[in-house]
């Protein structure tokens, strides 16, 4: 969330669930916010009582409100050009077909010189290497909560990259981190694996973080609600 630039001024969190960037959001930054899921398949208006006690200690009570909308299929419910951020974590490896679509709306509502942030897994993250080398799957596998409750493709900072180009947009900073533990000394000796890694030193996190900037308008999406 620190990547959100202090001046923003509207912002849309797609994917808010389970609302720990979007209390951050409320709390530290005094953009108008607005929300929305990425994978209902009846777009809907939902409104969610939050209790939590912020970083004062004071305990606050939010009623949130976003749209559920299928962002791979339908729509963002808005105008064009009508956010400065769009705050778009977690949800990229859980689209199971067309994240074109949803990059090109992203980019649809976004005004020229707007920010995108993103966050998603890396595929070639330390402990994939390691686990692929000991023999161990990397793929998630099938879910209780059906096919949008697991990872459907994880990608590479490279093609994350072309993703976004293609659809617009330059990025301005990218990064890997570790934000939960790094397992993997569990499939494979990391000394023996480090020769084999060091030149992607940079690139080894378990998640990538990036923040780019819209510079063109591209096609609009082709689907659009009925």
């Amino acid at each position: 969330v620190n990547l959100v630039r202090p001046d923003a001024k509207r912002l849309l969190e797609i994917g808010a669930n389970p609302y720990f960037s979007s209390i951050l959001l409320k709390e530290f930054w005094s953009a108008e916010l607005d929300f929305t899921n990425y994978f209902s398949t009846y777009p809907e208006l939902v409104t969610q009582s939050l209790h939590y006690e912020n970083h004062k200690g004071k305990k606050r009570n939010w009623k949130l409100e976003f749209v559920n909308v299928n962002t791979e299929q339908t729509a963002i419910p808005t105008t064009d050009g009508v956010y400065d951020h769009v705050v778009f974590c977690e949800v990229l490896e859980h689209l199971t077909s067309d994240p074109l679509f949803s990059l090109i709306e992203i980019n649809r509502v976004l005004e020229i010189g707007g920010t995108l942030v993103l966050s998603t897994p890396n595929v070639a993250r330390l402990e994939n290497a390691a686990a692929l080398l000991s023999g161990a799957n990397i793929y998630d596998p099938y879910s209780g909560y059906g096919p949008y409750g697991r990872h459907n493709r994880e990608y590479t900072g490279q093609e994350l990259n072309w993703l976004l180009q293609y659809t617009g947009f330059e990025v301005e900073t990218f990064f890997t981190l570790d934000a939960s533990p790094n397992n993997a000394a569990r499939y494979f000796d990391v000394e023996t694996l480090k020769s084999l890694v060091v030149f992607r030193k940079q690139d080894l996190g378990h998640y990538m973080f990036v923040r780019a900037v819209k510079r063109r308008n591209v096609l609009p999406a082709l689907k659009r609600p009925m």
